[in-house]
């Protein structure tokens, strides 16, 4: 006995085109996919607030200010000079309070100490990225 069974045509989810090779091929080429993931990357974020993307961007400018400021090294530096380099004190990664009750704020392992009213303690600490 004899079944005629007609294979299933699977299509490429970007252009279209009729797929050849394996059954789970979903595209026909890398263009292909990488043009389908860039497109429903881009609808996901036009839905996203604008916020979503700024944060990063400060917390990248606090860090960039801080490693530029410090040089990996353990300084004090007056507050003024970060403010006027754009850090921005409401966003960090992490913070670490110490047994006296001290507060560092994080930037990955770049981390500050408010210590008087008009100076900041940078550090660094490595184990402050680890995941």
């Amino acid at each position: 006995m004899k079944t005629d069974i007609a294979p299933i045509k699977i299509h490429c989810e970007e252009c279209n085109e009729i797929l050849h090779g394996r059954t789970d091929k979903r595209f026909c080429s890398d263009l292909c996919r990488t043009s389908f993931n860039n497109r429903r990357r881009q609808k996901e974020a036009a839905i996203d607030p604008p916020f979503i993307q700024e944060i990063p961007k400060v917390i990248l400018k606090n860090y960039r200010i801080l490693r530029k400021l410090s040089a990996g090294e353990k300084i004090t530096v007056k507050k003024s000079m970060l403010e006027k380099q754009g850090f921005n004190f409401k966003f960090m990664t992490s913070y670490y309070t110490t047994l006296d009750g001290d507060i560092y704020h994080f930037c990955f392992d770049l981390g500050y100490l408010p210590i008087k009213s008009d100076r900041i303690l940078i550090v660094n600490q490595p184990s402050q990225i680890e995941i």
